[in-house]
């Protein structure tokens, strides 16, 4: 997944764990579910917002939620990662295990393959090559003919207008106010999510794809993490990524390898990466560190430029 010294995301100081998760629960899970697997070494390598993450050995990851929000998203994940991974060009962390409740543990699990590189939010990656990367592989999720029951998402597959309550509630916090221009933001933002909503068919959407959740090496993209708010919407919140990874002079390389995007839905996704910046702030101001920060800061730049 990544080096234990690369910069990993820390859930903010208001996104408390609701159940404790360690190295002895999982071991016993594994002797109970899959037996082998049990022995294996076990470290706890990060823990997230809405997930614990482990080492398992030295080639699988066992990703355990610490929160009742992020129990369907593993389901989810163990049902639809399979299936898009084997067409998508960069790896991603589909499940070979699935694990339930037990041991007092109440959600379900997974484990995946471990995979390699850095997180993107703390590596040099070139931009020109970063660019084509992450082209290629949005115009290849977005290429994928969905399912009529796909997923849905209630924080990603939505007009950026439904989520302006929640993002202004956040803009006037001091920790976010002290470190941006809250009314050009503010005004920016009433602009960009009044782009009409999307009227192309659906398409497959990751959902999250911000610079903790890209893997990187050798300067190039190497996988995507944590699909929990995949569903299947519209492309915007996808396209986002290019503001959070790519500087403005690589976003027309993106664009050229991932095809035509018309200008409305380049506004809703300009709003997406203004509605990042904010979240990212707020949580690197909050608790989740100076990482989360800079990803915010540099997001909010790009969108401004």
């Amino acid at each position: 997944m990544s080096s234990p010294d690369a910069p990993l995301l820390s859930p903010p100081d208001d996104v408390a764990a609701e159940v404790d998760v360690d190295e002895p629960l999982l071991e016993r899970l594994l002797e109970a579910q899959h037996p082998d697997l049990a022995g294996e070494p076990i470290r706890r390598f990060a823990e997230g917002w809405d997930n614990v993450l482990f080492r398992l050995g030295s080639r699988f990851l066992a990703r355990m939620p610490r929160r009742a929000v992020a129990a369907p998203q593993i389901e989810q994940e163990a049902r639809w990662l399979p299936v898009l991974a084997p067409r998508l060009p960069l790896d991603v962390p589909a499940p070979v295990r699935l694990g339930g409740p037990g041991e007092g543990y109440p959600f379900p699990w997974t484990v995946s393959a471990w995979l390699e590189g850095t997180p993107a939010a703390g590596t040099d990656v070139d931009p020109a090559r970063a660019a084509a990367d992450l082209g290629a592989f949005l115009a290849a999720l977005h290429g994928i003919a969905p399912p009529a029951d796909g997923p849905e998402s209630y924080a990603r597959g939505v007009s950026p207008r439904v989520r302006s309550d929640f993002l202004l509630e956040k803009l006037g916090r001091e920790r976010v106010r002290s470190q941006v221009d809250a009314a050009r933001v503010e005004a920016l933002w009433r602009e960009l999510a009044a782009a009409p909503d999307w009227e192309g068919p659906p398409v497959w959407c990751h959902g999250d794809l911000h610079p903790f959740n890209l893997l990187a090496q050798g300067g190039r993209l190497s996988a995507a993490l944590d699909w929990g708010d995949m569903h299947v919407r519209e492309p915007a919140p996808d396209l986002a990524s290019a503001w959070m990874l790519l500087p403005v002079d690589a976003h027309a390389a993106f664009l050229a390898a991932y095809g035509a995007v018309d200008a409305t839905t380049l506004r809703r996704a300009k709003a997406w990466a203004l509605y990042f910046s904010v979240m990212f702030l707020d949580a690197g101001a909050g608790g989740a560190g100076e990482a989360a920060s800079r990803v915010g800061r540099e997001t909010l730049a790009r969108v401004l430029a």
